[in-house]
């Protein structure tokens, strides 16, 4: 797999996106840094080879799926919640796609345990602020997968 991590993320070492990124790793991890803000998080994208042969329109289904996840975030932040709030670890969010078969993927959205919980307390699948996720993903045939422990993840199957 082809990872695009900064310093910031474990186990890299170097530059914030290297020259030779997967195209995949690329646009995820500009559609990331469009949806947060500047130095809200440090960004880490793995994604597996095989992707290079993704068609464009699961990449917009992935893109419009992490748009989806991002915007309870937006409404935590009007409603009080603002960057640079929270003391402690920077943030980590990473992404990976992998293929998981017969032409399905999977795109893993997780933290490192600093992200998710200090700005959507209470977070279940079942919330208002993500039926557009559940609801976008499931007329397309995928599923959303919500897990929660040390670390948030989404899984998107699509």
């Amino acid at each position: 797999s082809q990872e695009a991590c900064p310093a910031a993320c474990p186990g890299t070492a170097g530059p914030a996106l290297a020259t030779d990124a997967h195209p995949v790793a690329v646009f995820l991890r500009g559609v990331l840094e469009g949806l947060l803000p500047e130095g809200e998080a440090a960004l880490c994208v793995d994604v597996d080879e095989s992707t290079n042969a993704l068609p464009v329109e699961k990449l917009f289904f992935f893109s419009h799926a992490l748009q989806r996840i991002a915007m309870p975030l937006e409404s935590a932040a009007s409603a009080g919640w603002r960057p640079g709030m929270a003391a402690g670890p920077l943030p980590v969010l990473t992404v990976r796609l992998r293929p998981i078969g017969r032409g399905r993927h999977s795109l893993t959205l997780f933290d490192n345990g600093c992200f998710f919980t200090s700005r959507l307390p209470g977070l279940s699948l079942g919330m208002e602020a993500l039926t557009p996720l559940t609801a976008f993903v499931a007329k397309r045939q995928g599923s959303v997968i919500l897990a929660q422990g040390r670390v948030t993840a989404f899984e998107i199957i699509g």
